[in-house]
């Protein structure tokens, strides 16, 4: 009984977790430029540097540039655990072919005007068509609640995307030939849809099976800002600051179809995009080979996301998250006139305050964020001197078998291992005129 009560009062943590399953909230892959390299924050040679480097944009060549480009993400996210003697495992199954971008810079010289679209957060789909974490959790639920009438939850299924179509405008102005500064509004529109359920099956009484399936989406909108500076103390050395403000998100879901009554049409939910500061040191060792160092730090903890239910008390999940950061280090070399060669290694750190506490919520153990290592590489090769192609490749790796304590399941002592991995190729035309 004291089961059953505990998992009642997890309901509205579980209706937030379906809609947000494929939340990812400290993005930096974007563009092919990056895929390749691992680094753009103090880039100044194609149009992504609009999003990455705002005040270098002054930097390009006289004219108009035009960067287009997609991502194809291979995701492998899993989890595992043991529950009245049952394993049980589920895996991400499927990939996100589609991840585009398009950049714009005019330089006129003095100043330069920027646009483009692109994804700022989500970008993934979650996909368990044999159900996940949370289906198994609703499931014993509906079958707790059922008092009898039904004994399994059986043919579990989720299927969840998030994704941010951000739009931005800007501009640069170089106010000498060491010092530009650069900023640019962003319209985020962000959406979120789930499609999940399972079959009440195993009535002891005879009752037909009960096929209960929720489907929901929820949209939220939002204006935000971004300001660089860019500065070149000698021909060799160029430093770049980029900070993104963070952009608030108050997510409204639309009900489709919820036979466990899991969620209020029209309801709200908040889920900021982070404040992010992006520092790039870029420096020539020779005309040939550069070296460059970037830095990124995501304020999480000043983001609203909303509150954990925790099983038995309420705490903020940007809290339990903590802010997250990466170092880079990459490096490029021209190997011929045409052909630029480059590779770079990312760690990103999530700095978690309460890690157990977290993975009550958002659908963490279906995209099981935590630190990894991303190994960049890829070309870039000038068609000529207009027309330029880049192509890379990310393979970014997570510490295996990963433990977290399930604490949606309390009083029962149920640790779930964790594992993930992907891998992202980048192809992308860059065009000036």
């Amino acid at each position: 009984m004291k089961l059953y009560t505990l998992l009642a009062l997890s309901t509205i943590t579980i209706a937030s977790v379906l809609e947000s399953k494929a939340q990812i909230d400290n993005r930096i892959n974007f563009s092919p430029e990056w895929v390749r390299s691992g680094i753009r924050n103090a880039a100044t040679d194609a149009a992504d540097v609009a999003v990455f480097n705002p005040g270098g944009v002054t930097s390009l060549p006289v004219g108009f540039h035009l960067g287009l480009g997609n991502q194809s993400l291979f995701r492998s996210p899993e989890h595992s655990y043991t529950i009245a003697d049952v394993e049980v495992s589920h895996k991400q199954d499927g990939s996100d072919p589609i991840f585009p971008s398009v950049y714009l810079a005019y330089n006129q010289g003095k100043w330069a005007l920027t646009g483009g679209l692109f994804v700022s957060g989500g970008g993934a789909t979650a996909n368990f068509p044999n159900g996940s974490f949370s289906t198994e959790l609703i499931g014993l639920m509906a079958v707790m609640g059922s008092m009898g009438a039904y004994t399994v939850a059986a043919d579990q299924y989720m299927e969840a995307s998030s994704f941010y179509l951000t739009t931005m405008f800007g501009g640069a102005y170089k106010i000498n030939d060491k010092i530009s500064l650069g900023a640019n509004v962003r319209y985020i529109a962000a959406q979120n849809s789930t499609k999940a359920g399972f079959t009440l099956t195993g009535s002891p009484i005879m009752l037909p099976d009960m096929p209960i399936v929720i489907d929901t989406e929820a949209e939220a909108s939002s204006f935000a800002a971004s300001f660089g500076v860019f500065i070149t103390p000698t021909e060799k050395l160029s430093i770049a600051a980029r900070y993104d403000l963070m952009a608030p998100l108050d997510f409204k879901t639309s009900v489709n179809k919820d036979d466990a009554g899991l969620f209020e049409d029209g309801g709200k939910a908040n889920r900021d995009l982070p404040a992010v500061l992006a520092l790039g040191v870029n420096y020539k060792v020779t005309d040939k080979f550069r070296v460059e160092l970037d830095y990124n730090y995501f304020f999480q903890t000043q983001a609203d996301w909303e509150k954990s239910s925790m099983v038995t008390q309420e705490r903020g999940i940007s809290a339990m998250a903590g802010d997250a950061y990466s170092y880079a280090l990459g490096l490029e070399y021209d190997l011929t006139e045409k052909l630029l060669f480059s590779i770079g290694g990312l760690y990103t750190v999530m700095d978690f305050q309460d890690k157990d506490g977290y993975y009550t919520s958002l659908g963490a153990f279906e995209t099981v964020p935590g630190d990894n290592f991303s190994l960049n590489t890829g070309v870039r090769y000038k068609i000529t001197d207009k027309i330029a192609v880049n192509a890379g490749v990310s393979n970014v790796m997570w510490e295996k078998d990963q433990e977290v304590q399930a604490l949606m399941l309390q009083p029962m002592d149920v640790k779930v291992k964790t594992n993930n991995k992907m891998t992202a190729f980048g192809i992308g035309l860059n065009v000036s005129f």
